[in-house]
């Protein structure tokens, strides 16, 4: 079903990265950061992943906002300072508001990646998210 679901993030303009099955970190080598090298889709179509969990880099023109409500994490004070965030997709395991929501921004937009506790961003350049159908091992 990982493959499927590469190739399905692939096709939407996602970056497909393999994550050791059942676990978050590490990505493999090669995949993330500014140097991270785009699988095209002849990869995909050609690799194992029956035991890889599905990661995804953000396409150039996406950030995440990836919230942590159980490490103290809100989004009020940002909201009170720069206003409302749009109503998002978001990639969750848990049920307390915590996840990483997409939202789209010009290209090139650099963010700082952490804010206040609790809140991380997620950049084409910086980090990656661990999207269904991969499961968190600490949910």
């Amino acid at each position: 079903m990982t493959r499927s679901a590469a190739l399905a993030a692939h096709d939407a303009g996602w970056h497909p990265v393999k994550i050791p099955k059942g676990k978050k970190f590490p990505p493999e080598t090669g995949r993330t950061g500014y140097k991270g090298r785009n699988r095209v889709r002849g990869e995909l179509l050609t690799e194992d992943w029956s035991d890889s969990s599905l990661g995804v880099r953000m396409p150039p023109d996406v950030i995440g906002i990836d919230l942590d409500v159980y490490n103290g994490g809100e989004l009020g004070p940002l909201e009170a300072e720069y206003g409302p965030l749009p109503t998002t997709a978001m990639s969750t395991a848990r049920n307390d508001g915590s996840g990483i929501r997409f939202y789209r921004v010009p290209v090139g937009t650099m963010l700082t990646t952490a804010i206040p506790p609790g809140i991380e961003i997620v950049q084409y350049f910086h980090r990656y998210a661990v999207v269904a159908p991969s499961t968190n091992p600490k949910v």
